[in-house]
């Protein structure tokens, strides 16, 4: 399903202003939420073509996009304690709202039924015991290089309906985007510069494009989020586990999976996979000015160039930042080969051997 950007009923021109990129509002997010301000209803042309590849929203039905656009909307409004037009009460019922409309069906996992769908993350990871701070901004971004086999648009579909509607792609080197994904905002890199280099780039725009969001969530292309449930909204009532932020993988490789489900804080170091990080703001911080996290570049041969998960690790275990990890894995590795090591397959403990979506999990 497609529709053409300039058939959207709710897609208004507002004034150009050179604090904020996007020109254009929704009518239906200011209609749905009441507030009284056009600059809450910024949206950017990247969101609108993946918006327009869903249904058209109205105040009866949402899609996906639209649904992750006003629950990040709701999510500002709860941070700032109310807004003119929309209460704190008013934007916390708009939040729950939107949530059962942030997952899509899954046409390549047609033995699981929608009602599973929204719930199964619940049931196999209970709800936490600790009372977490609250997630209310994300920055998402993918990290992606040339492939015999592409695996980016799987990635960025998944990203999309577990509730993010515009990841940054950081393009490493000549890379043909997919269709699907070429409305995306992308950093393109003209000359590859190598995993890591472009992992450590990617995480500093993040920051540098959002210094105030809450969360980062930075993913590698072979990444396949589970689609199972409202992943977004989920992550943000467990994160963080304890209550002391840190970095949380969503991908649990077979390695580290444990015998009952639930929310883990790994101890070593960190060596099977960094296909989804999640940094809190300070731990984000904390790693970029690392000097054991720069120093890596400088190592020999083409070990400076990659081995994102092994510094991510490392740094961790050095500066006792709390690293946590689910059971079931929340991520399946899609790739088959590495883009950097051509030999490594995605098998054995390059794979998560308990995924959240398996259908053997099904009760």
């Amino acid at each position: 399903m497609s529709r053409d950007l300039q058939d959207c009923p709710h897609r208004v021109t507002v004034a150009a202003d050179k604090e904020f990129e996007a020109s254009h509002s929704c009518q239906l997010l200011k209609t749905l939420s009441g507030v009284h301000t056009e600059l809450l209803c910024r949206v950017s042309t990247e969101l609108c073509h993946n918006c327009c590849r869903f249904i058209t929203p109205d105040a009866d039905r949402l899609n996906p996009v639209f649904a992750s656009r006003l629950y990040e909307l709701s999510g500002v409004i709860l941070r700032d304690g109310g807004v003119d037009g929309c209460d704190a009460r008013q934007a916390e019922i708009l939040k729950r709202r939107t949530q059962s409309d942030l997952v899509v069906e899954s046409e390549s996992d047609p033995g699981v039924d929608s009602t599973t769908r929204k719930t199964l993350l619940p049931r196999l990871i209970s709800m936490p015991w600790w009372k977490t701070p609250k997630i209310a901004s994300w920055s998402v971004g993918i990290t992606t290089a040339r492939r015999s086999e592409s695996t980016l648009a799987r990635c960025v579909d998944s990203v999309v309906h577990a509730g993010w509607s515009s990841p940054r792609l950081f393009i490493d080197g000549r890379v043909a985007l997919p269709e699907s994904c070429r409305s995306l905002p992308v950093t393109t890199r003209d000359t590859a510069v190598g995993a890591w280099p472009n992992y450590y780039l990617g995480l500093a725009e993040l920051i540098l494009r959002d210094p105030m969001a809450d969360a980062y969530l930075l993913l590698q292309d072979d990444a396949l989020l589970c689609p199972c449930s409202t992943l977004r909204p989920y992550l943000e009532s467990v994160l963080w586990p304890a209550n002391r932020d840190g970095v949380a993988s969503l991908y649990c490789s077979r390695a580290y999976t444990r015998s009952r489900p639930g929310w883990y804080r790994y101890r070593r170091v960190w060596k099977w996979g960094a296909l989804a990080f999640v940094f809190s703001r300070r731990a984000a911080q904390q790693f970029l000015y690392s000097r054991y996290v720069i120093k890596h570049r400088w190592r020999l041969g083409s070990y400076g160039r990659a081995n994102v998960d092994g510094v991510i690790g490392r740094w961790a275990r050095r500066d006792r930042i709390p690293l946590y990890y689910p059971t079931p894995s929340l991520v399946q590795h899609i790739g088959e080969t590495s883009t950097i090591w051509p030999t490594a397959n995605a098998n054995r403990e390059r794979q998560a051997s308990w995924f959240a979506l398996d259908a053997d999990e099904l009760p």
